[in-house]
């Protein structure tokens, strides 16, 4: 059985997209992955030598956690469009810590409309409408 569809895109369409390498984007789908319990074969061994690694680290509860649920929506602040072909973890993090207010609110309550609730730490970024200061060298905590 063959399904044939045809895609319609307008010129603000075709404006907006990017091929690039996104560090956030792999760092989300791998966290994604983590959280499932399960992978395919060709990951496997990878998510059973980072899987432990993750939780020792704390990852599976801090921001990741609240923020990747394992299913259904990933907030958009947290995959911004690439200002490059190649941005750095460093640069995408520079761009999420400056989403605006708007945005993040308008992520947070579809995340909440989708999951239910909202973690403790959304909760807290919804409320103040900005991230916490990191300190300085903090895509290391990724990078090492």
């Amino acid at each position: 059985m063959t399904v044939q569809g045809d895609l319609a895109f307008s010129v603000s369409d075709l404006a907006q997209m990017r091929f690039a390498v996104s560090p956030m984007w792999e760092a989300g789908t791998s966290f994604r992955l983590l959280r499932s319990g399960s992978a395919h074969p060709v990951h496997r061994r990878w998510a059973e030598q980072v899987r432990p690694r993750v939780a020792a680290a704390g990852l599976d509860r801090g921001w990741l956690a609240e923020l990747v649920p394992p299913s259904g929506y990933v907030p958009d602040f947290l995959n911004p469009a690439p200002a490059g072909s190649a941005p750095t973890l460093a640069e995408e993090l520079d761009r999420i810590l400056a989403a605006p207010v708007s945005r993040i609110r308008q992520d947070l309550d579809r995340l909440r409309r989708e999951q239910g609730s909202l973690g403790p730490r959304a909760r807290s970024l919804y409320a103040a409408g900005s991230w916490p200061r990191p300190s300085a060298g903090y895509a290391r905590t990724w990078t090492g």
